[in-house]
């Protein structure tokens, strides 16, 4: 049997037991360091789809757009992973799709390619919870990634800080007052999505439903916000380490 064909086999395997991404994750960085160029990119893919790792899918977004690593130079894939990490709250992946989003918008024939590949997306979804194709403004994006990294306690990615070029991007970026007061908006209602998300992950279903009510109350929101924080932040701290653990 070859090498790939049984390496194939012991992912799977840990997919079907439920093996933690985070418990395998590091092997791509270690096949990497053997020069294991096919058997990193396939531990890659298992991580990131299987087990939602913004890590994971950045290097593949990044692998794609340069078509390295045994994979063909592909947009569409790179546009795909690259929005599976912003979900993620990955700062780094939120610029790079805002200017990967930005270059779609360069002629109508980019716009129209970009609008097919979001009903491509939509149709192919069977996944009531999976991405549907409707990206974000390449503002909006922007605004997401240059939030302080402190505030951002509730995002699954821990990738937090934006690059340093985000604020010149920002700044430079041509946008009517109307059209920013809109992003402004989406990257508001986009952060209360994902703390809702997470107060799901980690609490009951009683638990949830009186933290959603607490939040909507000005009253409330900041203790209720403060409350899921501590409770998060051992959750978070746990993630981090079993990601950096090599086997």
């Amino acid at each position: 049997m070859g090498g790939r064909c049984f390496e194939k086999i012991v992912f799977l395997w840990m997919v079907f037991w439920g093996i933690p991404a985070m418990a395998y994750c590091p092997m791509a960085d270690k096949y990497r360091q053997e020069k294991q160029i096919e058997a990193e990119m396939m531990a890659l893919d298992v991580c990131a789809i299987a087990y939602n790792d913004d890590v994971s899918q950045m290097k593949l977004a990044d692998s794609y757009m340069q078509g390295i690593n045994t994979l063909k130079k592909d947009e569409k894939q790179a546009l795909y992973m690259y929005q599976l990490a912003a979900e993620n709250g990955n700062a780094e992946a939120q610029v790079k799709l805002a200017e990967l989003l930005q270059s779609y918008d360069t002629s109508p024939e980019r716009r129209q390619e970009l609008k097919e590949y979001q009903s491509k997306l939509v149709k192919n979804s069977k996944d009531e919870n999976a991405f549907f194709g409707e990206f974000q403004h390449p503002y909006t994006l922007l605004l997401l990634a240059s939030e302080r990294p402190e505030n951002k306690w509730y995002y699954p990615s821990l990738i937090r800080a934006a690059p340093a070029r985000t604020s010149v991007l920002l700044k430079n970026y041509q946008i009517t007052p109307e059209k920013r007061q809109a992003a402004m908006k989406d990257a508001s209602r986009w952060k209360t999505r994902k703390l809702l998300e997470m107060a799901r992950e980690i609490l009951t279903d009683t638990e949830y439903t009186d933290f959603e009510k607490r939040l909507k109350n000005n009253d409330t929101r900041t203790k209720a916000m403060s409350e899921l924080k501590e409770l998060l932040t051992g959750y978070v701290n746990k993630k981090q380490k079993e990601r950096s653990n090599p086997l």
